[in-house]
């Protein structure tokens, strides 16, 4: 075939199998995790997370998003509550769980308010598991923001 360096029309390009778009997000690349999650947050339209990311040293790996601030405030907060979303987002965009680990520069051991918002974010996490209050949370497009241990019954 000789090139016709005058020639206009289109050369015919067929599209390869990966490009086709899919119901999941094709994975990111090695190094880009943080961009492609940054960008998921902004796509589920989740700027106040994105904005406290922007807040943040980050640092991916091994599946795990830490993010370090320069003092604890409401972003760390936020941050540390949304564990179900960012492990959902690692679900879809790497095809495994990812965590968040928040960090306060500085920061040493764990507090013993450290462990309770932990032991919150745990049952925060455990609750987003059960299907009822997944599909409560789904049907009205809401969000869990605090959970409480049941009772001990007698």
């Amino acid at each position: 075939m000789d090139y016709d360096p005058f020639d206009a029309s289109e050369p015919e390009f067929e599209e390869p199998d990966f490009l086709a778009p899919t119901t999941r997000s094709a994975p990111a690349g090695q190094g880009h995790e943080v961009a492609a999650i940054r960008a998921e947050l902004e796509k589920r339209k989740r700027s106040l997370l994105a904005t406290a990311l922007d807040e943040a040293q980050l640092r991916y790996e091994a599946d795990t998003l830490t993010a370090t601030f320069a003092s604890e405030n409401a972003f760390t907060r936020r941050v540390r509550e949304s564990a179900p979303l960012f492990r959902e987002i690692g679900e879809q965009l790497f095809g495994r769980p990812i965590k968040i680990n928040v960090r306060v520069s500085g920061e040493a051991a764990p507090s013993a308010a450290d462990e309770a918002r932990q032991a919150r974010v745990k049952l925060k996490e455990e609750a987003m598991q059960n299907p009822v209050v997944r599909a409560i949370v789904e049907k009205f497009r809401g969000e869990v923001i605090d959970v409480h241990p049941a009772a001990a019954q007698p």
